[in-house]
């Protein structure tokens, strides 16, 4: 019965572990170089990653410009619809 019980808890230990054993694989050292190779191609400038510099933006057209801004001032839409209770209802609809 001892032996038995022995033999059990063995298998289980053995399973356990390779199955962890799986879960503890080394990281490639080039983890996340794809990453920053994608930031950098995304940049105008990429020396500026590494210095970044307090020179205002140059080249922006002005009408794009102001669009931009005028859309970031715009107030919200009228939210006058939503004056009504909001209800949740989890399972069975409410009746």
């Amino acid at each position: 019965m001892i032996k038995t019980d022995i033999a059990v808890a063995f298998t289980a230990v053995s399973a356990l572990m390779m199955t962890l054993g799986g879960c503890a694989s080394a990281v490639d050292r080039n983890y996340g170089k794809a990453v920053h190779q994608m930031m950098a191609a995304q940049v105008y400038r990429p020396e500026t990653l590494k210095q970044p510099s307090n020179d205002p933006v140059e080249g922006v057209q002005a009408d794009s410009a102001k669009a931009a801004v005028d859309a970031m001032r715009k107030d919200t839409a009228e939210r006058t619809h939503a004056q009504q209770p909001i209800i949740f209802t989890y399972g069975a609809p409410a009746q």
